[in-house]
């Protein structure tokens, strides 16, 4: 299928973006360039103020004023919110690789904005000399002297996307693989997730780093619409075990939560290409990879969670809260209630647990055997993204069919919906020893 140069430009380039759910600051992207004769006029005035200031006469470069134009766009987005946000940011050189604006350039930006007044800087905190291990990310807010710079040109944060566009989705990040330590529970809460630092000599890393950025390379070239997609890693789980070798966790993730934090329904709105789509997805995928690890698979034809006499999304509830824990005992979670609350309208104050899981035990035999089996979800979450990930490169590579992963699901151009399953099936089939159950939406 041809594709319209200039709608396949307006797709790929649109101010559109997905933000991570609960943090406290706009993760800036510096992933902009002026779009507008405004913006332009702006920049080269900014950056010529700028240069003054600190008593440099000569002429601002290219990378200075291309790092000040995705700064201020970035700074732009992070007061729109309501209240405005600061702009967070991490100092790593490595973290700026792969992406149009230098280390360099972004510090002597920074720098020389700070210096002037147009913003105020609050520099973070390396994790591994901060006192509770997590540290913090450098944070950058505006000052009204920049607001008010940009508004002589016409600019707001509300009217940005008349001004900056962005560049194309990158072919390759500078960090493709992620590895958390453990979390644990301090009370009724989890401590936050902490990525750790890992050998970047070590093969596994490289082998996955390899695998992912070939991903990038291939969707860089892609059309999504609505395009909220920037780049794919992979996240790794538990990493601080002793027995790690990227074999815990490992699903694909979007960069910033992206599609994927987009509800069913809207993800059913999606264009690969300009073709509708359908999302191709494994049902009950965590139970039946353990049950066949178990010696007893689950016939692909039938449904384990239908046959408990409570509705099905109870059962389910049950079954993927017991894969998150140790043991078999213990109460509904608060998580787990108001997630089946929100999503399906069910209280599980109404289910006796001790019933439900007698229920579900009935229907699903191997369950009952979780506490003494040697499995638990970051094994069982690794074997699903191995499926997923070697099921999206097959499509990807030997058929040229776009595939977006969705941790247990895929989504494919309808047109090539009987190819995914195959593919699909085939995958689950080699790293699981038996057939899944499929279903199609959208």
């Amino acid at each position: 299928m041809l594709i319209n140069k200039q709608i396949k430009q307006e797709a790929l380039y649109t101010d559109v973006e997905l933000e991570e759910e609960g943090v406290g600051f706009y993760n800036m992207k510096l992933n902009w360039h002026c779009s507008s004769e405004k913006a332009e006029t702006m920049t080269q005035a900014l950056a010529l103020d700028l240069y003054q200031s600190v008593g440099n006469k000569r002429k601002p470069t290219e990378k200075a004023s291309a790092a000040l134009a995705a700064t201020v766009r970035d700074l732009l987005k992070g007061h729109s919110y309501s209240p405005s946000k600061p702009c967070g940011r991490y100092m790593s050189p490595n973290s700026f690789s792969h992406l149009p604006v230098g280390y360099k350039a972004f510090n002597g930006i920074k720098a020389k904005m700070e210096r002037a007044g147009y913003i105020a800087v609050n520099v973070g905190e390396w994790w591994r000399v901060a006192n509770d291990g997590v540290g913090k990310v450098t944070t950058i807010q505006p000052t009204p002297k920049l607001l008010e710079f940009a508004l002589a040109y016409g600019i707001t944060p509300a009217n940005r996307s008349m001004h900056f566009a962005k560049h194309p989705r990158p072919a390759a990040i500078w960090n493709p693989v992620r590895v958390a330590r453990a979390r644990t529970w301090k009370g009724n809460k989890k401590t936050p997730k902490v990525y750790i630092k890992v050998d970047p000599h070590h093969p596994g890393l490289l082998l996955e780093a390899a695998r992912i950025n070939r991903l990038n390379a291939y969707w860089s070239k892609q059309v999504i619409t609505p395009d909220k997609h920037y780049a794919f890693y992979r996240a790794f789980a538990n990493g601080d075990a002793n027995d790690f070798f990227f074999d815990k966790g490992g699903r694909i993730c979007s960069e910033g939560g992206g599609y994927q934090s987009m509800s069913e329904k809207n993800r059913a709105d999606i264009r690969i290409n300009g073709w509708p789509t359908s999302e191709l997805d494994i049902t009950s995928c965590h139970t039946r990879i353990f049950c066949s690890l178990m010696g007893q698979s689950i016939d692909p034809a039938v449904d384990p969670y239908s046959l408990t006499r409570f509705p099905r999304d109870v059962a389910k509830a049950y079954a993927a809260m017991l894969m998150g824990r140790k043991t078999t005992n213990g109460d509904w979670a608060d998580k787990t209630k108001a997630a089946l609350s929100k999503k399906k309208k069910i209280d599980l104050n109404k289910y006796p647990i001790e019933e439900v899981k007698a229920a579900v035990f009935e229907s699903i035999p191997p369950l009952a055997g979780w506490d003494s089996s040697p499995y638990r979800w970051d094994g069982l979450q690794y074997i699903e993204s191995s499926i997923i990930l070697d099921t999206i490169e097959t499509l990807a590579y030997e058929y040229d069919v776009p595939a977006l992963p969705v941790h247990d699901s895929i989504i494919v151009p309808t047109k090539d919906i009987d190819l995914a399953s195959e593919v699909l099936s085939y995958c689950f089939q080699s790293h699981v020893g038996c057939l899944p159950m499929l279903k199609v939406k959208g």
